[in-house]
């Protein structure tokens, strides 16, 4: 159900100021979300954090950069930034709008630990300094419903609700940016579903080295299906998924064999193989040579410069 601009109000009251959605390696830092409407008058300003708009109701016109833009019922307006901006008052828009605006924080910690949703929330951080200082884009997320889903649980105010509204709040944030083009016809949502997969899932690699890594792992971890990882792959790897976690972890055992004197089984376990014997063949397959052979010819090369 839709709420009225009283009800939605409300809400302003309890939520429309800080609030801080942590993780182990990022911080989302929400200074302020509110209802607002065309009583809310903003008078040309600009500031550190990043802003979204989304227009519940009426129209609504906003000087951006100097540019003016005329958004109407289920637009949602990106502010970079350092934007300045203002709302047009010399001529009536009655409107309904709903603002977040918010930066997300880089937390120093153990790379090794960073979670694949910690991944996307450092591709989502690639993606917006990329952007332009502005976008308009529709709804095409069903935000709306979610936003009276905000209300809905405010209102009725039952046990826990506060913790729900911050789980509706980073929805709403997320599902709002994923509508931002990142390019001419492309959204954040097909961005991140092609290219950053990819090298989200190899940074995932690098990260987890000794752990057993499979298709089916990677596709439960990062929400899809195996079919869908091996295309991703072959897509911007020209390779399938195996053969590229093999190639990964044979680039560490070849830097094992010369920087460090560990013996092929230690290095069999530090970079995910279960079997020695295994790790051996394909090895063998991949240099032409034996792994003791690589590490005798190559740190004899190390050794005399």
């Amino acid at each position: 159900m839709s709420y009225s601009f009283d009800e939605r109000h409300r809400y302003n009251d309890l939520m429309g100021t800080y609030m801080t959605l942590t993780y182990d390696s990022y911080s989302i830092v929400i200074h302020n979300n509110q209802f607002m409407n065309q009583d809310h008058i903003e008078f040309p300003h600009s500031h550190d954090f990043h802003e979204l708009y989304y227009v519940l109701d009426g129209r609504m016109v906003i000087i951006c950069d100097g540019k003016e833009l005329e958004l109407e019922k289920n637009d949602i307006l990106y502010l970079a930034p350092n934007v300045e901006h203002n709302m047009k008052t010399d001529t009536f828009y009655g409107n309904e709008r709903f603002l977040i605006t918010f930066e997300i924080i880089n937390n120093k910690c153990d790379d090794s630990k960073v979670t694949a949703l910690e991944y996307q929330i450092e591709a989502l951080t690639t993606v917006l300094k990329n952007n332009s200082k502005y976008s308009v884009s529709k709804d095409t997320n069903d935000v709306l419903a979610l936003i009276d889903d905000l209300c809905g649980e405010y209102l009725n105010s039952q046990h826990f609700y506060y913790l729900k509204l911050q789980g509706l709040i980073s929805m709403i944030l997320i599902s709002m940016i994923q509508t931002i083009p990142v390019g001419k016809d492309v959204r954040l949502n097909d961005y991140l579903e092609y290219e950053n997969r990819a090298l989200l899932m190899t940074k995932f690699i690098h990260h987890n080295i000794s752990e057993k890594i499979t298709l089916d792992k990677m596709a439960i971890i990062f929400h899809t299906t195996p079919r869908h990882v091996n295309r991703i792959f072959k897509k911007y790897f020209n390779t399938s998924f195996n053969k590229t976690l093999i190639e990964i972890r044979l680039g560490y055992a070849k830097r094992y064999l010369v920087e460090y004197d560990y013996s092929i089984e230690k290095i069999s376990e530090l970079i995910g193989f279960d079997s020695v014997r295994i790790l051996y063949k394909l090895f063998k397959e991949k240099e032409f040579m034996s792994m003791n052979e690589y590490r005798n010819k190559y740190l004899r090369k190390s050794n005399f410069g």
